[in-house]
């Protein structure tokens, strides 16, 4: 647009990795394993954390748990 600023340095970069710009899915499998396998002590197979992808992570937290998650999980 004519009289608009063109920026001259780029000081920040967003990408959505939620499947939108790219196949993340690979990436969300692993970091949900991780997390399920460090902090709650359950080992599940890709394909059961991938039945899992869009569920809240709070929610998924507590299929695994007697307890509800604190503010630090």
């Amino acid at each position: 647009m004519p009289g608009r600023p063109i920026p001259t340095t780029i000081e920040a970069v967003l990408f959505d990795v939620d499947g939108t710009l790219m196949d993340s899915v690979d990436m969300i499998v692993a970091g949900l394993t991780e997390t399920f396998a460090k902090y709650r002590g359950v080992h599940l197979t890709p394909e059961a954390v991938r039945g899992l992808i869009g569920t809240p992570l709070r929610k998924q937290l507590r299929l695994f748990t007697d307890s509800e998650p604190s503010e630090q999980e």
